[in-house]
């Protein structure tokens, strides 16, 4: 089973300021979708993908009140499709890993997901 890095979350309290931050370091993006137009305000989440090909999902931390609504960082796999995914579920299972089964998302697609011993979590994709 091969997987591949494709990328990561990011969870900031304004997202358009991290965008600049990551820009400002150095990285190169491509293509960036759902980006907010100037005064608008950023949606549940807009992703911007790096001229290497990996992507970062920036999400809007911020609830009604101020208060952050996510507070893990995500490392995000590629499984190359639901066939590869089931696989490695089922090898890491085999392993002893507290996965979580497989789910249809919102987007369509399908996620499952393991936190390592630090709490963060590693987000499988198809």
């Amino acid at each position: 089973m091969v997987i591949k890095l494709s990328g990561f979350n990011i969870y900031a309290k304004d997202p358009v300021k991290a965008y600049e931050f990551y820009k400002g370091l150095g990285f190169v993006f491509g293509e960036v979708d759902d980006m907010p137009a100037s005064g608008e305000a950023p949606g549940e989440y807009w992703c911007a993908s790096f001229a290497s090909g990996v992507t970062v999902w920036i999400w809007n931390d911020t609830n009604e009140n101020d208060t952050p609504r996510h507070s893990r960082n995500e490392l995000v796999i590629d499984c190359g499709g639901l066939d590869g995914m089931n696989a490695l579920y089922e090898e890491l299972l085999g392993k002893g890993y507290a996965i979580s089964k497989p789910e249809k998302q919102f987007y369509g697609g399908w996620e499952m997901n393991l936190i390592d011993l630090d709490g963060n979590k590693i987000l499988f994709l198809d």
